[in-house]
Parts: structure tokens; sequence; C-alpha cells
């Protein structure tokens, strides 16, 4: 026999109220009269054409932001590859150490106070 389930408790939060969406006003829709989109055209040319310089500014700015990122890129290249050769650098000098701390012809069990 498969045990009940227990109902489900839901946490108690800070509001008691249900918050309702809500919604933004809509105007009206009006139609323009003939000679107000005359002057819509005229209005629209300045604001088109100050809309494409901030375009072109912004694309100007992407372009500077590339190259930026670009010269960030070499130089994370340039630490990696020095990176890379100073652990390698590393690497030979521990071996040297070892080599020169145990010689090869010298025998790993003795004691210093044997000699």
């Amino acid at each position: 026999m498969p045990p009940e389930a227990s109902p489900v408790e839901t946490p108690e939060t800070e509001f008691s109220e249900p918050v309702e969406p809500v919604e933004a006003p809509q105007a009206p829709i009006e139609r323009p009269e003939e000679s107000s989109i005359a002057s819509q055209k005229e209005f629209k040319g300045p604001a088109i054409s100050e809309a494409v310089n901030e375009v072109m500014q912004i694309v100007e700015a992407l372009r500077q932001a590339l190259a930026q990122m670009e010269d960030v890129l070499e130089l994370v290249e340039v630490a990696e590859r020095q990176k890379l050769g100073d652990e390698r650098e590393i690497d030979s000098l521990r071996r040297a150490i070892r080599r020169f701390h145990h010689p090869r012809g010298e025998s790993h069990g003795r004691s210093q106070t044997e000699e």
C-alpha cells in the first residue's frame, strides 16, 4: 500500500495581498491629417540623420572596444607563453638541484654519521 501524500505547504511571504499586474495606459490611435504628414517628414529628416550619427558613433565605439580586446588577448597570450617558459625553466632548475644533492655515484642509503 503506497504511503499517503501529505499536502504541500507553501511558504508564507511578507506580502499577504496578491499583486495584480499593472497595464500601461494605451493612447488612442489617431490618424494624422495631410498637413501634419508634411511636417512629420520635415521633422523625421533631422531625426533620422541624428539616429544615423548615433549609430555610427556606437559602431566606432564597438570597433575601438574590439581593438582593445584584441590587444588584451595578445597580452594574455604573451603572458601564457612566458608562464610556460618559466615553468620549464623552474623544472630544469629543480632537476639540476636534485642532481647536485644526489650525485649518481653516491649511495642514497648511507647516513652522514657513517663518514
